[in-house]
């Protein structure tokens, strides 16, 4: 620090650093102000009777004093330091940021010549530049859409884009083109009301996505206040299309656990018609003359068709466990013909090339209908330009797959179309649930999947094979059938001579399955419900063998009837399958089953 010679050298620089754009004071040895120069008043408003001969450190922000005083301490100790930056009271409250530029000179008897400069304004520029940074670094890294649009609905700026588009695309453009149309004008009256009112809304928008599927977004919508008044919105915009596809998804098995339902109520009832023209066609059949006959047949063949049509009903309510039986192969395809071509859309065909000598396979007939018939509407769906689908079969032979236990299988069945072909990468992920190459909306990716199931639940295997432009074809490896084909064929003879107890609240379902059963030489004793039965029982002198009682409740009437009739055996009429045990019919069932089921059960008894 330079030394002056003398007060008399202050005084005679004072006349130039009086008019100094310069902060210029001169402090004596206890930091009281000595001079301040016009720059320094005019800055902080003071005048100089209120500035001369009060401490410096008094000027000072509280917060700001022990540094300020450390470093006066060290300049008039004549140490080097850099330059000071404290915050100086204004005579109105208000402070202002000084930083000293130096050199401060050191005269006698402690007297301190001092300059700084107002860097306030510096000061607050590089604040704002750094909340600036900071604010697009938060940007940056948050993962919603942050949106600004003027009132028009121009995109101002937006912080992040969907892949395939740039911010440069969408910043300029208008934010409704970016949405359906029918979502455009609900937009445009909730950023009218922001504007307004100057309340925020929450919005659900609908857009498209980079695969040009829907996307869904939750938006905050909020106003941005200019002036006084809101000019501008912003969007704070979170993607929901997961939670809203869950949604969908959600209502549609809601929707078809109600349709579900409702088939299950409509087969119940089906049901019940049919059993009773069944029977009744089955007493015509075998008892009227040639032309009753021929009547009779037509009518059991209306009956076997709508029990195929109650049990894919079933199916479709309520999925049941595979029962794989014995399977004349070529039979079950030819029955399920008539159906897969009115499936099919004009310009598609249908060709079955059935193999004479292929025989019977092990799978659940119900089953391989569904499996077939899906396979037909999977190829369907992918010819959209038509062609043709052919169903094929042929005995197993070397090379084809092993099936469960290493057993070679017995039949091949082949669904083959015309389509566009299946891409390699897609092969190794056909059967999984949700997934397809077709496009949106067109299928759920669930067919696929249940033949998948349904294949392995039944001891099969089934093979694509396919290429892109070659079409595609499906192989179904059926397992051999038992050695049991033949004890089954020779069924054993249906008469009987045993009483049974006939339970149904249905008057017509109960006196047809009575009449028929009676046919083969039971007595059948009929009761309306519970309590009708037990009187029955205690009415009837002899012993009772077979209770035949729907499945609902038939458990508590069993036990009640053992009380006297020990070795009552069961017969329980049963709408699904999974139900009732070994001991159990499931509806729809033909005459000949009921008689088949009754024998089945008595000689169970028997055993």
């Amino acid at each position: 620090m330079a030394e002056l010679a003398d007060v008399v050298t202050v005084e005679s620089l004072w006349t130039l650093l009086e008019g100094s754009a310069a902060h210029v004071v001169v402090l004596d040895a206890e930091g009281r102000f000595v001079r301040v120069n016009q720059a320094w008043l005019r800055t902080l408003g003071y005048s100089r009777e209120e500035v001369i001969g009060a401490p410096w450190l008094e000027f000072v922000h509280p917060d700001d004093r022990a540094a300020a005083e450390r470093g006066a301490a060290e300049l008039r100790a004549g140490a080097e330091r850099p330059p000071a930056v404290f915050r100086a009271r204004c005579r109105d409250g208000s402070y202002r940021v000084f930083k000293g530029t130096g050199p401060h000179v050191r005269g006698p008897r402690g007297v301190v010549l001092g300059f700084t400069l107002d860097v306030t304004d510096e000061v607050a520029a590089a604040a704002a530049q750094q909340a600036r940074e900071e604010l697009r670094a938060i940007v940056a890294a948050v993962t919603d859409y942050l949106v600004r649009v003027d009132a028009d609905g121009r995109i101002e700026f937006i912080n992040r884009t969907y892949a395939g588009t740039t911010v440069e695309q969408v910043v300029g453009t208008s934010v409704y083109n970016w949405l359906p149309p029918d979502h455009r004008e609900p937009l445009r009256r909730a950023i009218a009301r922001v504007l307004a009112t100057g309340a925020p809304e929450t919005v659900v928008l609908q857009g498209s996505g980079s695969d040009g599927g829907p996307t869904w977004y939750e938006s905050r919508i909020a106003p941005l206040v200019e002036g006084g008044a809101a000019r501008r919105v912003v969007f704070f915009s979170r993607d929901i299309t997961a939670i809203k596809r869950a949604e969908l998804e959600a209502a549609r098995l809601q929707q078809a656990a109600s349709v579900a339902a409702l088939a299950r109520g409509i087969a119940h009832d089906f049901n019940n018609l049919l059993q009773i023209a069944g029977a009744s066609a089955t007493l015509l059949a075998v008892e009227g003359d040639l032309r009753i006959v021929e009547l009779a047949e037509e009518i059991l063949g209306a009956c076997d068709r709508g029990a195929e049509l109650t049990q894919r009903l079933l199916t479709f309510a309520r999925p049941r466990p595979a029962a794989p039986a014995p399977l004349a192969v070529g039979a079950a395809l030819r029955a399920t013909e008539p159906l897969l071509r009115r499936l099919l859309p004009p310009g598609q065909r249908l060709a079955l090339s059935l193999d004479e000598s292929v025989g019977t396979g092990l799978f659940d007939q119900a089953q391989l209908e569904q499996v077939i018939l899906n396979l037909v509407v999977n190829a369907s769906e992918a010819m959209v330009d038509g062609g043709a689908i052919e169903i094929s079969t042929r005995p197993g032979r070397e090379g084809d797959p092993r099936l469960a236990g290493g057993a070679a299988p017995a039949v091949v069945i082949s669904v083959r179309d015309e389509g566009p072909g299946i891409a390699p990468e897609h092969l190794e992920r056909l059967f999984e649930p949700f997934f397809s190459t077709k496009a949106e909306g067109a299928a759920r990716g669930l067919g696929l999947a249940i033949v998948y199931g349904l294949v392995q639940a039944n001891g099969a295997e089934i093979r694509v094979t396919s290429a892109p432009g070659r079409g595609a074809r499906f192989d179904v490896f059926l397992a051999p059938a038992g050695p049991g084909d033949a004890a089954q064929a020779a069924a054993p003879a249906l008469d009987g001579r045993e009483t049974l107890l006939l339970v149904d609240a249905n008057p017509a379902v109960r006196v047809a399955h009575a009449r028929y059963l009676a046919r083969f030489g039971y007595c059948v004793l009929e009761a309306r419900d519970g309590e009708d039965a037990l009187q029955v029982a205690r009415d009837h002198a002899g012993p009772i063998d077979l209770l035949i009682v729907d499945g609902a409740g038939g458990e508590a009437l069993l036990a009640a009837l053992r009380r006297t009739s020990p070795g009552l055996r069961p017969l329980f009429l049963v709408g699904d399958p999974r139900a009732g045990g070994p001991a159990a019919l499931s509806r729809p069932f033909t005459p000949e089953r009921l008689v088949r089921a009754v024998r089945d059960a008595l000689a169970q008894a028997e055993a």
